[in-house]
């Protein structure tokens, strides 16, 4: 059986704490909610720290995302754990 992988973001002081995996079963609700939220800020602060792990479709999201924020004018910071790092963990499994 497979099991949905959770995702959750937490609002700490201005900063987005994602909690959880980011991977293709909830890739398109973690970029809705981040949209939504530059709805509201013109700045976003994600932290990575509490992510167990990021696919290759969530690294895409992020990436779009960044283009997204540049497009718009807004400012996407992640900060914690390195993206690189769950990078270079999905190239290390292909």
């Amino acid at each position: 059986m497979l099991r949905k992988m959770t995702m959750e973001i937490i609002s700490k002081n201005k900063i987005f704490v994602i909690e959880g995996e980011i991977d293709a079963s909830n890739v398109s609700q973690f970029k809705n909610e981040i949209i939504a939220l530059f709805n509201r800020y013109s700045e976003i602060i994600l932290n990575v720290d509490k992510v167990k792990s990021i696919s290759l479709a969530g690294i895409k999201a992020f990436i779009e995302l960044n283009l997204f924020a540049f497009e718009k004018k807004k400012v996407l910071s992640v900060e914690g754990k390195q993206i690189s790092e769950f990078y270079n963990q999905n190239i290390s499994n292909l």
